[in-house]
């Protein structure tokens, strides 16, 4: 079986991922070939106890959930409760995060907090990408693909190509380049047409410099730009009883009359620096970060016919078709670096510490056009937001076989922000109510500046039982950053920042490999959180309500299995299982509606936690002899229904997802084909479900695509 290695310990080695106690779920360069995973979403599915998804009116933007710590939220103040890591650069807001299966070296899932040498917003997890560098020998990858739903709607083409090799003796480069054109899988019942166009183009480039012996030098460069319709929402009857169109939630139907329109655009350039020591033959190493990204959109909200509910859209005069707002939507500039040290000391001590700053800027406006423009509100505002943090982790081994692992680290931030209220009066705008908050043209009704201060602790013990075969337990702590809320759409509810949400939690695991074919780990956890950080959703006259608060403490536990199982050289067997129980210990706010605090909102099931999570594959490898080989694979994944909502109100339907690929590759030959169906069963997956005031239509719940078969075709050399 494959041996994978992570860098999850930021070691100055990677290391084997049975070898490290730490519930990881992690997938080299090969296996994400083997189980052709089209994006993070696949990923996800194969991961127990975590959900990997989308969340909200935009595309790619991130809904991570690990062991019930979810995110539930597009806003771009709001921290996640799962952090993620491109090629090690934390990304500070959820979006433009879930992209395609692309030119990856290894996707690396953290169950449980992280907080030691990952810092703030990692009391789930973390999710950690990382993307090829460049090789000191030619390669040459190429892949076209297209699939289709074959149900009279659009087809998806997919065009990729990867060349790497060596520039000099000490200078290596890389360029890679996606473009994706989907026609629309879905079919908008409004006008019978096709729904759900968007174009999306990746360029990347890299260059490693060995300047000298000991020191390396690793610029990776990005630019991306999407272009597309609004995101495919369903009218169901609510929580609440509201028909709305009533469409059948086991259905893809949809009827909307505003198609939308979005668009995003994000430049990025890390420069990694290692540096080979003596001083415990150890490596310093130092990664910088530049990100921008801007994102727009127009949408239609209320998910009908009717105008009732447009965002970031402008209908003027009345009546008129609503209209992209120029220069609304977000943008984000961050900038941060982490320098580091990581060495080996008495042949027992490895030691890593480090230094961490992060800064980043954001805007935010959001512009609604309510019941044909008759009324418009707009909200949003700007924050700044600084971080540092220092760190140090140690492993020592007591003995042969037991090694006790601490850690340590401090971190400080500061934010400053400035906000206005969805509904606040707007005067002198026009048309009245109109204006942007990210270009400084509302009148701020809430400003304010805070800080905040943290330590978070580890301690564990690990034990070698046999070789390949070792237990461990451990005690973390986290923490979510306390911040605002810029979709703040109470304008008389103006409370300051929700407080940090901190947790302990505690694991105990087994990593094994009994045999050389067999490999089987197991977890399990208890995850106890004080002051649950929300955004709290309820339905109002004019849309949504969402307001700001340290709501609950909760307590989160289960087990995961996670085992393979290599039956012969050519047949090989993949599971995994998530169990979790989350509950209430304690409610600080009325999440039921009904205007009490009581045992009614204990009983409420925490949003966005499965109580049940699996999948099964099998990759089966066939020797065609002189007509090639052929190999195939087939998974299964199952996820629970959730709730969406605090209330309940809003839920996700359980879904099942059959997936099957089968590829040939002529023999001796460079190039190979796959046959591929993604959610074979067409199962409907719900990522949101919005819940709306009659006068809106019911819900907004928007869907992910149904059945698609494609054909791929891949050359390397």
């Amino acid at each position: 079986m494959e041996t994978v290695t992570v860098s999850a310990q930021k070691k100055a080695e990677a290391e084997n991922v049975q070898d490290i106690p730490i519930a990881i779920t992690a997938f080299g360069s090969d296996q994400l070939d083997a189980l052709q995973f089209r994006d993070l979403a696949d990923i996800g599915s194969r991961v127990p106890n975590a959900v990997i998804d989308e969340i909200g009116s935009f595309k790619g933007v991130a809904a991570f959930s690990i062991r019930g710590q979810a995110s539930l939220s597009s806003i771009p103040s709001i921290d996640p409760t799962v952090g993620a890591f491109i090629d090690g650069v934390y990304y500070g807001i959820n979006a433009g995060i879930m992209f395609d299966n692309f030119d990856l070296e290894s996707v690396e899932v953290l169950r449980g907090p992280q907080g030691i040498l990952f810092g703030r917003n990692v009391v789930g997890g973390a999710v950690l990408v990382n993307t090829t560098r460049p090789t000191d020998e030619l390669k040459v990858d190429l892949r076209a693909s297209v699939d289709s739903g074959f149900r009279g709607t659009g087809n998806n083409y997919t065009y990729s190509g990867v060349i790497s090799g060596p520039l000099t003796d000490r200078l290596n480069g890389k360029i890679a380049v996606y473009h994706n054109h989907d026609e629309g899988w879905f079919k908008n019942k409004f006008d019978n047409e096709k729904y759900g166009d968007s174009e999306t183009t990746i360029i990347r480039a890299a260059l490693e410099w060995q300047s000298t012996e000991d020191l390396n030098w690793l610029l990776r460069l990005e630019h991306g730009e999407q272009e597309s319709e609004g995101t495919a929402p369903q009218s169901h009857r609510n929580g609440s009883g509201v028909p709305g169109l009533d469409f059948d939630r086991d259905t893809h139907d949809l009827s909307i009359n505003n198609r939308g329109w979005q668009e995003a655009e994000w430049n990025q350039a890390f420069l990694e620096t290692t540096l080979d020591v003596g001083f415990g033959d150890g490596v310093v190493t130092n990664i910088f970060g530049y990100r921008d990204y801007d994102n727009n959109q127009c949408i239609d909200l209320d998910a009908t016919p009717n105008t009732a509910f447009d965002t970031n859209c402008i209908s003027d005069p009345p009546g008129s078709p609503p209209a992209p707002v120029p220069d609304g939507g977000q943008t984000q500039e961050q900038i941060s670096n982490e320098l580091r040290y990581a060495g080996r000391f008495f042949n027992t001590l490895d030691l890593t510490t480090g230094l961490y700053y992060f800064d980043q800027d954001i805007t935010y406006s959001e512009n609604r056009s309510l019941f044909n423009g008759v009324v418009h509100q707009a909200g949003g505002g700007v924050q700044s937001h600084q971080v540092f943090g220092i760190f140090l982790n140690g492993d020592y081994d007591l003995s042969e076989k037991l090694t006790l692992s601490a850690g340590l680290r401090y971190t400080k931030e500061d934010k400053d922000i400035k906000i206005a209220s969805l509904g606040a009066p707007k005067p002198g705008t026009s048309p009245a109510g109109y204006c942007r908050p990210g270009l400084g043209e509302c009148p701020f009704d809430f400003e304010d500046a805070d800080s905040w201060s943290n330590v978070d602790y580890k301690l564990g013990l690990q034990y070698d039982i046999a070789e390949n075969v070792r237990i461990y337990g451990s005690w973390a702590t986290g923490f979510r950053s306390g911040g605002y809320n810029m979709r703040n759409s109470d304008p008389a509810d103006l409370t300051g920042p929700v407080d940090e949400e901190s947790v302990d939690n505690f694991e105990i695991g087994l990593k094994s490999e009994p045999t050389n074919r067999t490999r089987l780990n197991l977890a399990a956890f208890l995850t106890k959180t004080k002051d649950l950080q929300r955004v709290v959703i309820t339905s109002g006259p004019l849309g949504s309500v969402q307001t700001g608060r340290n709501t609950a403490d909760s307590e989160n536990s289960g087990f995961e299995i996670d085992g393979q199982f290599l039956v012969t050289d050519n047949l090989i067997l993949m599971g995994n299982l998530g169990y979790l129980d989350a509950e209430f210990t304690e409610v600080l706010y009325d999440l039921s509606g009904d205007g009490v605090v009581d045992e009614q909102d204990l009983a409420l099931d925490l949003p966005r936690t499965a109580k049940l999570t699996y999948s099964a594959s099998i990759i089966y490898d066939l020797s065609l002899g002189q007509y090639g080989d052929l190999s195939s694979r087939l998974s299964y994944s199952f996820r629970d229904r959730q709730a969406a909502s605090d209330d309940n109100l809003a839920y996700l339907n359980s879904q099942s997802i059959l997936d099957l690929n089968i590829g040939w590759r002529p023999l001796d030959s460079n190039w190979n084909l796959s046959l591929y169906g993604k959610n074979l069963l067409n199962d409907v997956v719900f990522n949101s479900d919005t819940q709306l005031p009659a006068s809106m239509g019911s819900t907004a719940a928007n869907m992910k695509k149904g059945r698609i078969i494609g054909l791929e075709a891949r050359y390397r050399f």
